[in-house]
């Protein structure tokens, strides 16, 4: 191999890799972009109050603040049994945004104890709805399955 033919190889070889950069930075830039609008976009009111071609067990009022560093979710939400009348107010979530889905736990303080409502999982359906299924806790107080939508 001549000297010609090492040059050659060596400059193909950092054309590929900046070329390889360039198109990753792209991609990655528009990953963050994307990201950063989910979590703008989760912030504020939610509820599934309100829709009549769906049959609900249960009515809740979220109110979601995202950090838009980390996607930290904190939050309040009330929920209402439809079938039982019972009502839990100013129940705290607390989660993280994960780009379009987030995991999100629900607990109160109450005379200096924590307790666990369960979790659930949220996902963004088409960028205005969020699907909310409840993993674990009790069905008595949120839904099983639910859409919300933002109310501000």
């Amino acid at each position: 191999m001549s000297y010609l033919d090492t040059i050659k190889v060596v400059s193909l070889s950092i054309g590929i890799i900046a070329t390889l950069c360039g198109g990753l930075y792209f991609l990655y830039r528009q990953y963050v972009k994307k990201r950063n609008w989910y979590r703008k976009k989760l912030q504020g009111k939610w509820t599934n109050e309100g829709d009549i071609l769906a049959v609900e067990t249960h009515y809740m009022d979220i109110e979601i603040d995202t950090d838009k560093d980390d996607g930290e979710i904190t939050g309040i939400i009330c929920s209402r049994s439809l079938t039982t009348n019972e009502e839990l107010t100013n129940i705290s979530i607390n989660g993280k945004l994960k780009f379009k889905k987030a995991k999100v736990m629900f607990s109160s303080v109450i005379q200096g104890k924590l307790i666990s409502y369960g979790e659930a999982y949220l996902k963004f359906i088409n960028g205005k709805r969020i699907a909310w299924e409840l993993r674990t806790g009790d069905n008595r107080f949120f839904p099983l399955k639910t859409e919300i939508w933002r109310i501000d």
